[in-house]
């Protein structure tokens, strides 16, 4: 990571409540280049469909086109539709799940 964004990462985390301005200027296709080798490969694809391997395939011309769209302030993100999972029914999920293993190993 460079020193920069080390600095910056520092800084949030000492005020929560500070607003960082024009972070655009740090993001450059090395940053992202680093950044692809720490992601989750294996997660669902995003709100486009597109997946880890999909987007690797083309992996430089994806990260300029990208870098390229932030700094021209063409990128919008797309919008992410929440769930709420209540935590009883996790749980209950989880119990009802060990309790067929339970019946079933029996």
């Amino acid at each position: 990571m460079q020193t920069s964004l080390q600095a910056i990462t520092a800084k949030a985390r000492r005020f929560k409540n500070h607003r960082f301005r024009n972070l655009y200027g740090m993001i450059n296709e090395r940053f992202l280049q680093e950044s692809w080798f720490e992601i989750n490969r294996k997660a669902f694809p995003g709100f486009d469909r597109v997946t880890a391997n999909e987007y690797a395939s083309e992996l430089k011309g994806n990260i300029k086109n990208l870098v390229e769209r932030l700094r021209e302030k063409r990128y919008r993100a797309k919008l992410v539709k929440r769930t709420y999972i209540p935590i009883v029914e996790i749980t209950m999920t989880i119990i009802f799940y060990y309790w067929l293993k339970a019946l079933w190993l029996t």
